[in-house]
Protein backbone atom coordinates (compact mmCIF):
# COMPACT_ATOMS: atom_id res chain seq x y z
CA UNK A 1 0.00 0.00 0.00
CA UNK A 2 1.66 3.24 -1.10
CA UNK A 3 1.25 5.68 1.92
CA UNK A 4 -0.69 8.16 -0.12
CA UNK A 5 -3.44 6.35 -0.27
CA UNK A 6 -3.69 7.47 3.24
CA UNK A 7 -5.41 11.11 1.57
CA UNK A 8 -8.09 9.32 0.21
CA UNK A 9 -9.16 6.30 2.89
CA UNK A 10 -11.54 7.10 5.44
CA UNK A 11 -13.56 4.48 7.99
CA UNK A 12 -15.80 2.53 6.82
CA UNK A 13 -17.31 2.24 9.69
CA UNK A 14 -17.61 5.86 10.98
CA UNK A 15 -15.99 7.63 7.97
CA UNK A 16 -13.45 9.28 9.96
CA UNK A 17 -9.35 9.59 9.02
CA UNK A 18 -7.71 6.61 8.98
CA UNK A 19 -3.25 6.34 10.43
CA UNK A 20 -0.45 4.16 10.40
CA UNK A 21 0.18 1.72 12.68
CA UNK A 22 2.64 -1.42 13.55
CA UNK A 23 4.36 -0.86 9.87
CA UNK A 24 6.24 -4.01 10.02
CA UNK A 25 7.33 -4.78 6.10
CA UNK A 26 8.56 -2.30 3.73
CA UNK A 27 8.35 -2.73 0.02
CA UNK A 28 10.38 1.22 -0.07
CA UNK A 29 9.87 3.75 2.28
CA UNK A 30 6.63 4.89 0.81
CA UNK A 31 5.06 1.33 0.05
CA UNK A 32 3.88 -0.92 2.90
CA UNK A 33 3.77 -4.84 2.74
CA UNK A 34 2.49 -5.16 6.16
CA UNK A 35 0.64 -3.00 8.56
CA UNK A 36 -1.91 -1.69 10.69
CA UNK A 37 -4.74 1.06 9.68
CA UNK A 38 -6.05 2.59 12.73
CA UNK A 39 -9.40 5.15 12.61
CA UNK A 40 -8.77 8.07 15.03
CA UNK A 41 -12.30 8.21 16.25
CA UNK A 42 -13.51 4.68 16.97
CA UNK A 43 -10.37 3.05 16.93
CA UNK A 44 -11.45 -0.01 14.63
CA UNK A 45 -8.67 -1.33 12.99
CA UNK A 46 -7.60 -3.05 9.51
CA UNK A 47 -5.21 -5.00 8.16
CA UNK A 48 -2.42 -4.51 5.47
CA UNK A 49 -1.67 -7.25 4.47
CA UNK A 50 0.53 -8.72 1.10
CA UNK A 51 0.58 -4.98 0.17
CA UNK A 52 -2.90 -4.36 0.17
CA UNK A 53 -5.37 -2.66 3.14
CA UNK A 54 -8.20 -5.27 3.73
CA UNK A 55 -11.72 -4.06 5.18
CA UNK A 56 -12.71 -7.47 5.13
CA UNK A 57 -11.56 -10.94 6.98
CA UNK A 58 -13.23 -12.90 4.42
CA UNK A 59 -14.35 -12.70 0.75
CA UNK A 60 -18.32 -13.78 1.78
CA UNK A 61 -20.39 -14.25 -0.70
CA UNK A 62 -17.94 -13.67 -3.70
CA UNK A 63 -15.90 -16.78 -3.63
CA UNK A 64 -17.08 -18.59 -6.65
CA UNK A 65 -14.95 -15.03 -8.14
CA UNK A 66 -11.54 -15.63 -6.32
CA UNK A 67 -11.75 -19.02 -7.07
CA UNK A 68 -12.24 -18.25 -11.06
CA UNK A 69 -9.64 -15.07 -10.78
CA UNK A 70 -6.70 -16.91 -9.43
CA UNK A 71 -7.14 -19.65 -12.32
CA UNK A 72 -7.53 -16.96 -15.26
CA UNK A 73 -5.34 -14.30 -14.12
CA UNK A 74 -4.39 -13.18 -17.47
CA UNK A 75 -6.95 -14.45 -19.80
CA UNK A 76 -8.67 -11.15 -20.30
CA UNK A 77 -6.36 -8.91 -19.70
CA UNK A 78 -5.18 -7.06 -22.94
CA UNK A 79 -1.19 -6.44 -22.33
CA UNK A 80 -1.02 -10.26 -21.80
CA UNK A 81 -2.68 -11.90 -24.96
CA UNK A 82 -1.39 -8.84 -27.37
CA UNK A 83 -5.04 -8.20 -28.33
CA UNK A 84 -7.59 -5.24 -27.25
CA UNK A 85 -10.77 -6.43 -26.20
CA UNK A 86 -10.97 -5.12 -22.71
CA UNK A 87 -9.95 -1.53 -24.31
CA UNK A 88 -12.78 -1.72 -26.96
CA UNK A 89 -15.18 -2.18 -24.13
CA UNK A 90 -13.71 0.00 -22.24
CA UNK A 91 -13.96 2.88 -24.15
CA UNK A 92 -17.71 2.08 -25.50
CA UNK A 93 -18.70 2.84 -21.72
CA UNK A 94 -17.81 6.54 -21.36
CA UNK A 95 -19.32 9.06 -24.16
CA UNK A 96 -16.10 11.05 -23.99
CA UNK A 97 -12.25 10.33 -25.43
CA UNK A 98 -10.40 8.57 -22.35
CA UNK A 99 -7.36 11.32 -22.33
CA UNK A 100 -9.70 12.82 -20.39
CA UNK A 101 -9.01 10.26 -17.57
CA UNK A 102 -5.14 11.72 -17.51
CA UNK A 103 -4.28 12.48 -13.34
CA UNK A 104 -7.57 11.60 -12.23
CA UNK A 105 -8.54 9.74 -9.52
CA UNK A 106 -10.35 6.97 -11.05
CA UNK A 107 -12.74 4.17 -8.94
CA UNK A 108 -13.19 0.64 -10.31
CA UNK A 109 -15.61 -0.76 -8.00
CA UNK A 110 -15.46 -4.95 -8.41
CA UNK A 111 -12.04 -4.66 -10.79
CA UNK A 112 -11.90 -7.98 -10.30
CA UNK A 113 -8.35 -9.23 -12.27
CA UNK A 114 -8.18 -5.83 -12.97
CA UNK A 115 -8.83 -5.87 -16.93
CA UNK A 116 -10.79 -2.31 -17.26
CA UNK A 117 -7.97 -0.72 -14.35
CA UNK A 118 -5.61 -1.75 -16.79
CA UNK A 119 -6.85 0.23 -19.61
CA UNK A 120 -7.94 3.42 -17.51
CA UNK A 121 -4.05 3.36 -16.39
CA UNK A 122 -2.77 3.46 -19.83
CA UNK A 123 -4.97 6.55 -20.63
CA UNK A 124 -3.25 7.91 -17.39
CA UNK A 125 -5.70 7.49 -14.74
CA UNK A 126 -4.73 7.32 -11.13
CA UNK A 127 -7.09 4.12 -10.27
CA UNK A 128 -7.94 2.58 -6.92
CA UNK A 129 -9.40 -0.99 -7.73
CA UNK A 130 -11.84 -2.05 -5.11
CA UNK A 131 -12.77 -6.25 -4.73
CA UNK A 132 -14.45 -7.82 -2.25
CA UNK A 133 -12.77 -11.41 -3.27
CA UNK A 134 -9.52 -12.33 -3.08
CA UNK A 135 -8.95 -11.37 -7.07
CA UNK A 136 -7.59 -8.08 -5.57
CA UNK A 137 -4.39 -10.03 -4.94
CA UNK A 138 -4.37 -10.87 -8.46
CA UNK A 139 -5.02 -7.53 -9.66
CA UNK A 140 -2.01 -6.60 -7.48
CA UNK A 141 -0.03 -8.75 -9.10
CA UNK A 142 -1.25 -8.24 -12.36
CA UNK A 143 -0.82 -4.47 -12.15
CA UNK A 144 1.01 -4.04 -8.68
CA UNK A 145 4.39 -2.30 -10.58
CA UNK A 146 2.42 0.71 -11.93
CA UNK A 147 2.70 3.14 -9.63
CA UNK A 148 -0.20 4.80 -9.55
CA UNK A 149 -2.49 1.54 -9.46
CA UNK A 150 -4.12 1.00 -5.67
CA UNK A 151 -5.48 -2.34 -4.57
CA UNK A 152 -7.94 -2.54 -1.76
CA UNK A 153 -9.97 -4.99 -0.29
CA UNK A 154 -13.51 -4.04 0.59
CA UNK A 155 -17.33 -4.44 0.49
CA UNK A 156 -18.89 -2.04 -1.87
CA UNK A 157 -21.61 -1.57 0.83
CA UNK A 158 -19.42 0.00 2.99
CA UNK A 159 -16.23 1.56 0.67
CA UNK A 160 -13.48 2.98 2.85
CA UNK A 161 -12.92 6.64 1.23
CA UNK A 162 -13.82 10.21 1.61
CA UNK A 163 -16.84 11.38 0.29
CA UNK A 164 -16.47 13.38 -3.17
CA UNK A 165 -13.17 12.40 -3.66
CA UNK A 166 -13.23 10.67 -7.03
CA UNK A 167 -12.88 12.41 -10.56
CA UNK A 168 -14.85 9.13 -11.95
CA UNK A 169 -15.86 6.09 -11.18
CA UNK A 170 -17.33 2.78 -12.82
CA UNK A 171 -18.77 -0.79 -11.54
CA UNK A 172 -18.58 -3.05 -14.90
CA UNK A 173 -20.60 -6.34 -14.23
CA UNK A 174 -20.52 -5.98 -10.66
CA UNK A 175 -23.64 -4.71 -8.93
CA UNK A 176 -25.74 -7.38 -10.43
CA UNK A 177 -23.70 -10.29 -8.45
CA UNK A 178 -24.35 -8.25 -4.54
CA UNK A 179 -27.46 -8.66 -2.76
CA UNK A 180 -28.99 -5.48 -3.69
CA UNK A 181 -28.30 -4.00 -7.15
CA UNK A 182 -29.53 -0.49 -6.73
CA UNK A 183 -28.01 -0.11 -2.87
CA UNK A 184 -24.63 -0.68 -4.00
CA UNK A 185 -24.99 2.13 -6.65
CA UNK A 186 -26.06 4.57 -4.09
CA UNK A 187 -23.54 3.63 -1.72
CA UNK A 188 -20.85 4.58 -4.70
CA UNK A 189 -22.58 7.98 -5.62
CA UNK A 190 -21.30 9.47 -2.38
CA UNK A 191 -17.86 9.28 -2.86
CA UNK A 192 -17.86 11.28 -6.50
CA UNK A 193 -16.71 14.52 -6.76
CA UNK A 194 -19.34 17.22 -7.86
CA UNK A 195 -19.23 17.63 -11.89
CA UNK A 196 -17.65 14.22 -11.73
CA UNK A 197 -18.83 10.80 -14.08
CA UNK A 198 -19.93 7.30 -13.29
CA UNK A 199 -20.76 4.43 -15.37
CA UNK A 200 -22.04 1.13 -14.77
CA UNK A 201 -23.68 -1.72 -16.68
CA UNK A 202 -25.54 -4.43 -15.60
CA UNK A 203 -27.78 -7.63 -16.68
CA UNK A 204 -30.50 -7.10 -18.60
CA UNK A 205 -34.29 -8.38 -18.14
CA UNK A 206 -35.21 -8.66 -21.76
CA UNK A 207 -34.49 -12.12 -22.79
CA UNK A 208 -36.63 -13.88 -20.82
CA UNK A 209 -35.63 -17.20 -22.50
CA UNK A 210 -32.32 -17.19 -21.93
CA UNK A 211 -32.65 -16.08 -17.93
CA UNK A 212 -35.18 -18.99 -17.74
CA UNK A 213 -32.65 -21.37 -18.72
CA UNK A 214 -30.01 -19.46 -17.05
CA UNK A 215 -31.74 -20.27 -13.38
CA UNK A 216 -32.29 -23.39 -13.95
CA UNK A 217 -29.08 -24.26 -15.38
CA UNK A 218 -27.70 -22.18 -11.87
CA UNK A 219 -29.82 -24.56 -9.61
CA UNK A 220 -27.79 -27.27 -11.26
CA UNK A 221 -24.74 -26.33 -10.51
CA UNK A 222 -25.47 -24.87 -7.05
CA UNK A 223 -26.62 -28.86 -6.53
CA UNK A 224 -23.38 -30.55 -7.94
CA UNK A 225 -20.96 -27.56 -6.72
CA UNK A 226 -18.69 -25.00 -8.20
CA UNK A 227 -15.32 -27.22 -8.13
CA UNK A 228 -16.65 -30.14 -9.91
CA UNK A 229 -18.70 -27.50 -12.38
CA UNK A 230 -14.75 -25.74 -12.79
CA UNK A 231 -13.95 -28.95 -14.82
CA UNK A 232 -17.15 -29.77 -16.67
CA UNK A 233 -16.59 -25.93 -17.70
CA UNK A 234 -13.92 -27.23 -20.14
CA UNK A 235 -16.08 -29.61 -21.90
CA UNK A 236 -19.12 -26.88 -22.37
CA UNK A 237 -16.32 -24.99 -23.32
CA UNK A 238 -15.63 -27.26 -26.60
CA UNK A 239 -19.25 -25.89 -27.70
CA UNK A 240 -17.22 -22.25 -28.73
CA UNK A 241 -15.69 -23.91 -31.82
CA UNK A 242 -19.05 -25.11 -33.33
CA UNK A 243 -20.74 -21.48 -32.07
CA UNK A 244 -18.95 -19.78 -34.83
CA UNK A 245 -21.70 -21.61 -37.34
CA UNK A 246 -24.21 -18.72 -37.33
CA UNK A 247 -27.44 -20.54 -37.25
CA UNK A 248 -25.94 -23.24 -34.28
CA UNK A 249 -24.93 -19.44 -32.52
CA UNK A 250 -28.20 -18.67 -31.88
CA UNK A 251 -29.55 -21.80 -30.59
CA UNK A 252 -26.64 -21.60 -27.97
CA UNK A 253 -27.04 -18.48 -27.32
CA UNK A 254 -30.43 -18.97 -26.13
CA UNK A 255 -30.26 -22.25 -24.67
CA UNK A 256 -27.24 -23.99 -24.32
CA UNK A 257 -25.22 -23.98 -20.61
CA UNK A 258 -22.38 -21.82 -21.80
CA UNK A 259 -21.52 -18.61 -22.49
CA UNK A 260 -19.60 -17.71 -25.91
CA UNK A 261 -16.00 -15.78 -25.63
CA UNK A 262 -13.38 -14.71 -27.69
CA UNK A 263 -11.66 -18.11 -27.76
CA UNK A 264 -11.37 -21.06 -25.93
CA UNK A 265 -10.59 -20.08 -22.52
CA UNK A 266 -12.28 -16.64 -22.44
CA UNK A 267 -15.62 -19.03 -23.05
CA UNK A 268 -14.25 -21.54 -20.05
CA UNK A 269 -14.32 -18.53 -17.67
CA UNK A 270 -17.41 -16.67 -19.00
CA UNK A 271 -19.31 -19.96 -18.22
CA UNK A 272 -17.91 -20.51 -15.11
CA UNK A 273 -19.11 -17.10 -14.02
CA UNK A 274 -22.54 -17.27 -15.49
CA UNK A 275 -23.10 -20.20 -13.75
CA UNK A 276 -21.72 -19.44 -10.21
CA UNK A 277 -22.32 -16.30 -8.66
CA UNK A 278 -24.16 -16.07 -4.97
CA UNK A 279 -26.07 -13.65 -6.68
CA UNK A 280 -27.14 -12.53 -10.19
CA UNK A 281 -30.10 -10.22 -10.88
CA UNK A 282 -31.38 -8.75 -14.23
CA UNK A 283 -32.58 -5.13 -14.92
CA UNK A 284 -34.45 -3.03 -17.39
CA UNK A 285 -33.26 0.61 -18.61
CA UNK A 286 -36.30 1.78 -17.64
CA UNK A 287 -35.23 1.01 -13.79
CA UNK A 288 -31.27 1.70 -14.13
CA UNK A 289 -32.94 4.89 -15.78
CA UNK A 290 -34.12 5.76 -12.50
CA UNK A 291 -31.41 5.31 -10.31
CA UNK A 292 -29.17 7.73 -11.91
CA UNK A 293 -32.11 10.19 -11.77
CA UNK A 294 -33.08 9.40 -8.00
CA UNK A 295 -29.23 9.87 -7.36
CA UNK A 296 -29.50 13.20 -8.49
CA UNK A 297 -27.45 12.57 -11.19
CA UNK A 298 -27.34 14.43 -14.89
CA UNK A 299 -26.84 14.60 -18.84
CA UNK A 300 -27.18 10.36 -17.96
CA UNK A 301 -27.09 8.48 -21.03
CA UNK A 302 -26.99 4.64 -22.07
CA UNK A 303 -23.78 3.46 -22.87
CA UNK A 304 -22.64 -0.03 -24.45
CA UNK A 305 -23.49 -3.00 -22.00
CA UNK A 306 -26.73 -5.17 -21.11
CA UNK A 307 -28.01 -2.00 -19.38
CA UNK A 308 -25.37 0.31 -19.59
CA UNK A 309 -25.46 3.81 -18.43
CA UNK A 310 -23.19 7.26 -17.90
CA UNK A 311 -24.21 10.10 -15.80
CA UNK A 312 -22.42 13.16 -14.08
CA UNK A 313 -22.88 14.09 -10.35
CA UNK A 314 -23.92 18.20 -10.90
CA UNK A 315 -21.37 20.77 -9.70
CA UNK A 316 -24.30 21.92 -7.54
Amino acid sequence: MHKKLLDILACPECGKELELKDTKEYLDSNNIITGILKCLKCNKEYKIKRGIPRFVDTDSYVGSFSFEWKRHAKTQLDSYNKWNYSEREFKATWPFDLSEFKNKLVLDCGCGMGRFAEIALQYGAIVVGTDLSFAIDVAYNNLGGNINFHPVQCDIFKLPFKLEIFDYAYSLGVLHHTPDAKGAFFKIVPHIKKGGGFAINVYSEYDKIHIGFTKFYRKIVKFIGIRLFWYICYLLALLYYPSKLKFLRKIFLAVAPFRIGYNYAWTHLDTFDWYTPTYMSFHSHKEVDSWFFEAGLTDFRIVQGQVGFFGRKPLK
